[in-house]
């Protein structure tokens, strides 16, 4: 990348980038009572190494802990018993559902049994709609084979469309609620800070669904 950089600053006649002296911290800074000097680069290149490799270091933290939080894992083992459910014929991780009863333990009074029996006639349900268990990969992918199932049968399966249900109105499965808040924050900027309250909701309401109809003519 480097080298592309470099060629392409010949061909626009640019004057190579100049390595900086790095300063040493003032005194009153310093922690100890002989610091050691700052390092100073020898070419502009090794610099450039370093804060590549820094920017690394820091976007592989950051998703590290962004997708290894509990909560995040959690719902991936909910989703798995969805999966695994179907991929399986019905043979589940029993691991996962028991932490999906801990998570919506609420939801589920029974502890989960009529859950687990519906798991396991998945499959069936999913072969006389028509639809193949290898097709189904993702959760999205479940729900439109779900959705094409008909309602008298889909009625005898109302733990699985429940623990669906869960999983896709969690706000960790989906962006909506963080488009949201970036969205009220281009509305509502420190020039615009006295907007009213129902102004302020109809219009963060219309810039995160621009999609869906609101039914109002302004």
């Amino acid at each position: 990348m480097y080298a592309a950089v470099q060629r392409a600053m010949e061909e626009l006649n640019l004057d190579a980038p100049a390595t900086q002296r790095c300063r040493n911290p003032p005194a009153c800074l310093e922690q100890t009572p002989n610091p050691e000097a700052a390092h100073n680069f020898a070419t502009h290149e090794d610099k450039v190494r370093k804060l590549y490799f820094e920017a690394l270091d820091l976007l592989d933290n950051a998703i590290e802990e962004r997708f290894s939080h509990p909560g995040l894992q959690s719902l991936l083992l909910i989703e798995k018993v969805l999966l695994s459910s179907v991929k399986t014929g019905g043979v589940m991780d029993g691991t996962a559902l028991q932490t999906a009863m801990q998570v919506y333990s609420r939801d589920f009074v029974d502890g989960g049994i009529r859950l687990q029996a519906q798991l396991r006639m998945l499959p069936q349900l999913i072969d006389r709609a028509g639809h193949g268990k290898a097709q189904i990969t993702t959760v999205p992918e479940l729900v439109a084979h779900l959705q094409t199932v008909p309602k008298e049968n889909l009625g005898l399966f109302t733990e699985v469309v429940k623990l669906v249900h869960l999983l896709l109105v969690c706000p960790a499965s989906v962006a909506t609620a963080e488009r949201s808040f970036s969205d009220l924050r281009r509305l509502k900027t420190w020039l615009r800070s006295s907007i009213s309250q129902s102004c302020t909701v109809n219009s963060s309401g219309a810039a995160a669904l621009p999609s869906r109809p609101t039914g109002r003519q302004h």
